[in-house]
């Protein structure tokens, strides 16, 4: 089991997670989902392109910590009480 992704989470290029589901509050953050947008300081705006392929928040996989971004980056941080298979 490993953190769920959240609107605002980090990843190791040093960007954040900058969109998340309009409908799925995970903390009281947005949850972070495969497609959402990824502000990387190093290669500017792109999306999440890896998620659960179990758990879904509007038709979409979630995305958590260890998933990764079209620029490589992967997501280091994630909900300290909701943990996804």
């Amino acid at each position: 089991m490993v953190p769920r992704a959240r609107f605002g989470d980090a990843t190791d290029h040093g960007g954040t997670i900058t969109t998340g589901s309009p409908t799925v509050s995970i903390d009281g953050l947005p949850g972070a989902r495969l497609g959402d947008t990824h502000s990387c300081p190093i290669h500017g705006d792109n999306p999440i392109v890896s998620g659960s392929g179990v758990w879904t928040n509007d038709g979409l996989p979630c995305a958590r910590l260890g998933d990764t971004t079209a620029c490589g980056a992967t997501i280091v941080s994630g909900s300290p009480v909701v943990y996804l298979d």
